[in-house]
C-alpha cells in the first residue's frame, strides 16, 4: 500500500468512527463498558492492535520529517496500546471508562477533524 491508500484507510475509519460517535454517543458509550469488562474480547483487541502495528512498522518504518512519519508512529502507538492491554489490563480498562466518562464529547470533534485530513491528505499524495 501507498502512504496515500494508508491515509485515505486511516481518514475513513476515523472519520466513521467519529461521527458515530457524534450521532450515536450512547451507542459506543454501552460498546466500551461491555469490551472492557469481556476479558477475552479485550485479549483479542490486544492482538488485533499488535498485529496491526506490527505489519504496519514492519512494511513502512519510515523516520524521515514526511507524512509518512505519522503512519510509522501510529503503528507504534498500537503497538504500545496493544502491549498495554495485555500487560496492564486493569489499568488499561480504568482507562477507557474515564474516557467514556469523561473525554467522549472532548475528543469526538478531535477525531471527526482527523479523520477528515487523513482522508484528504490520502488524495492529496
Amino acid at each position: 500500500m501507498t502512504d496515500g491508500q494508508i491515509f485515505q484507510l486511516f481518514g475513513l475509519i476515523y472519520l466513521l468512527i467519529g461521527l458515530g460517535l457524534l450521532f450515536e454517543p450512547q451507542y459506543y458509550r454501552k460498546l466500551i463498558k461491555e469490551m472492557v469488562n469481556h476479558k477475552l474480547i479485550m485479549f483479542l483487541s490486544s492482538y488485533l492492535a499488535l498485529g496491526v502495528g506490527f505489519l504496519i512498522i514492519t512494511f513502512h518504518n519510515v523516520w524521515k520529517l514526511e507524512w509518512g512519519l505519522i503512519i510509522t508512529l501510529m503503528g507504534w502507538m498500537a503497538i504500545i496500546k496493544g502491549t498495554m492491554i495485555l500487560v496492564f489490563p486493569k489499568f488499561f480498562n480504568k482507562i477507557a471508562l474515564q474516557w467514556i466518562k469523561k473525554g467522549l464529547g472532548l475528543w469526538t470533534p478531535v477525531i471527526i477533524i482527523l479523520g477528515i485530513f487523513f482522508f484528504v491528505l490520502g488524495f492529496s499524495l
